[in-house]
């Protein structure tokens, strides 16, 4: 698919050049992209609404078909990517066990993935 010079990584630009020492001065040491220093992660309301709709009608033993539904609907409509650390806590708060909550964010992140990539 790629050979290996292909799958090397360019640089977004030059880290001795004065635009870069400028942006690591303004900055501090780190370029951050996406977000402001020390905030955390916050659920949008149409995710929050999303996440709720599973969290609060699944039965955390064992998902029921129409949970898997609300499951999926998070993943589908859903516009923002909850980090895996954000949804397993967020799973456990709700009642799910620790390695259901790892699985189901596992499953969340693969499904996220390919509908990204399709």
């Amino acid at each position: 698919m790629f050979d290996a010079e292909e799958r090397q990584i360019i640089p977004l630009f030059d880290t001795t050049s004065i635009a870069h020492r400028a942006v690591r001065e303004a900055c501090g040491e780190h370029l951050w992209i996406g977000g402001g220093r020390g905030q955390a992660f916050r659920l949008s309301p149409n995710s929050k609404k999303l996440l709720d709709q599973f969290t609060i009608l699944a039965n955390t033993s064992s998902l029921h078909p129409l949970d898997w539904k609300r499951f999926y609907r998070l993943v589908k409509e859903g516009r923002q990517t909850i980090p895996g650390h954000v949804l397993r806590s967020e799973l456990v708060r709700a009642g799910f066990t620790e390695a259901k909550a790892e699985e189901l964010a596992a499953i969340y992140h693969h499904l996220r993935e390919y509908k990204r990539s399709a």
